[in-house]
């Protein structure tokens, strides 16, 4: 006898069926495929097997080998057919889900053609409904207004090249004054010299040394030696002194004394001392002015290159001089090599016997000297000497001696310089300006803080190599105007 069953148990009873039937069901479905996929590939390989072997391409099976083919490829079809409700569960091809994804990406394309259509139509709707532009006025019948000038700004007023201006010095003498209105470029050099010098030596008791004059325009500035120092105190003094005469400088260094030209000229055509005290050289030419050398009566000087420039202002400044006071000069040139240079070194009369006349004075000084008797003559001879021989050399170098009693004027001119040379312009003032005619000076011939001078330069250095000028070649007379200013 059965009992009757609670209605509750029954519903659990019927849940819990359910719910291993629909457990259950993908397990079998995979123990299924798992069975029907061997199958497949077994077929798959006995068909490609039996095409190969039809076309004569494949091995040569025996009768027996034939029949297990055909009945394998029988099993397999059996068994796809016994199985053909599970043929959907197999794996798609790959080319469905290419097939797809190019489906999606022209739907994508439609799309975006017609986000694109939309916003033209857009555009479109604005552009209508915006108001037309207005319609541009009529040019004027008058010419149109010129440009404005524009000032240029600092950085290009500063890259314009600054021309040199001419200066017209003007100097207004009162009623009965008694002054030459004449004064030559010599006198203001030798006047501004002079000047500076009695200041020096007001000053201090040990002064330094003038060692160029730089001819600019507007001013003319000293260049003193850096040893011994000036100080502060001194500079203000003589500054002072020299304003007290109506010449206005300031320094702009410890050795750089800068002077007004005109106030210069001022006080030279005031001063009654103006007698030349220097051999003036033209060393160097920069871009404000030429550079002057003021040697002294004891100095030698050695003008290595062309010598033209600087013989010749040399010579200019010397014959300048009154008769009184131009020192006596004595010329060696025994190959005429002063006639290829300029009218006014071509008309300096050479003497045969130019050494042995200066040797001769040299030991008439130390004979008086000795002696204690002193002569009237003042200024020492000049001697010039050009393309000095080995021959010559003996009677030479007691005049280039320190304190020898002439001032020498050394040209080495195209030659190859002497080998005893090289002493000499290691010790004296030296000029050089190369030129494709006149070669340049030997590294052993300059001292080592000196640099190498190219064509169409000019390089100056006093002994030692310590001070150093480097420019232009100098002018000489005949190139740049040297007579009288207008005063």
């Amino acid at each position: 006898m059965k009992l009757p069953s609670h209605p509750g148990t029954a519903r659990r009873l019927q849940l819990k069926r359910e719910r291993s039937e629909a457990v259950g069901l993908p397990g079998r479905r995979r123990r299924r495929l798992g069975q029907v996929l061997p199958f497949l590939l077994v077929c798959l390989a006995g068909a490609v097997t039996a095409l190969l072997q039809a076309a004569w391409k494949g091995l040569e099976l025996p009768q027996t080998g034939v029949l297990l083919l055909v009945g394998a490829q029988i099993f397999c079809l059996w068994g796809l057919w016994h199985w053909r409700s599970l043929l959907p569960l197999l794996p798609a091809p790959p080319w469905q889900q290419t097939l797809a994804r190019v489906q999606r990406r022209e739907q994508h394309q439609e799309r975006r053609l017609m986000l694109s259509r939309w916003q033209l139509l857009q555009l479109a709707l604005r552009t209508s409904a915006q108001r037309p532009p207005p319609v541009p006025r009529p040019a004027r019948s008058s010419p149109p207004r010129p440009p404005r000038r524009r000032r240029p700004s600092r950085q290009a007023r500063r890259a314009q090249v600054q021309r040199v201006r001419p200066i017209l010095n003007i100097q207004f003498v009162p009623a009965g004054r008694s002054a030459p209105l004449l004064v030559t470029e010599q006198q203001i050099h030798a006047g501004a010299v002079a000047l500076v010098s009695d200041a020096l030596q007001n000053t201090s008791p040990d002064p330094p040394a003038l060692l160029a004059l730089h001819d600019e325009p507007r001013r003319l500035v000293c260049q003193l030696a850096p040893t011994p120092i000036i100080t502060g105190a001194q500079q203000r003094e003589v500054s002072r002194m020299l304003q007290v005469h109506g010449v206005l400088g300031s320094w702009s260094d410890d050795t750089m004394l800068r002077l007004r030209r005109d106030s210069v000229m001022s006080a030279v055509g005031r001063a009654n001392n103006t007698a030349e005290e220097y051999l003036w050289v033209p060393a160097v030419r920069t871009r404000q002015g030429q550079v002057w050398w003021p040697l002294s009566r004891t100095e030698h000087l050695v003008i290595a290159g062309q010598p033209q420039a600087a013989l010749s202002g040399a010579v200019g400044r010397l014959l300048a001089l009154p008769d009184e006071a131009r020192p006596a000069l004595l010329v060696h040139d025994p190959d005429g090599r002063l006639q290829e240079f300029d009218d006014q070194l071509a008309r300096l009369p050479a003497q045969a016997d130019a050494l042995a006349a200066a040797r001769r004075i040299q030991l008439e000084a130390r004979f008086t000297h000795e002696r204690g008797s002193r002569t009237g003559a003042s200024q020492l001879p000049l001697l010039i000497v050009v393309t000095p021989a080995e021959t010559a050399w003996p009677d030479l170098a007691p005049l280039l001696a320190p304190g020898s009693g002439i001032q020498v004027v050394l040209v080495l001119g195209d030659r190859e310089p002497l080998p005893v040379l090289r002493a000499v312009c290691h010790r004296l003032p030296v000029v050089e300006v190369p030129d494709i005619r006149f070669p340049a000076l030997p590294d052993a011939f300059r001292p080592a803080s000196v640099p190498v001078a190219n064509n169409g330069q000019a390089l100056a250095w006093l002994p030692g190599g310590q001070q150093v000028w480097r420019g232009l070649p100098p002018l000489s007379p005949a190139g740049r105007s040297d007579s009288p200013e207008v005063a």
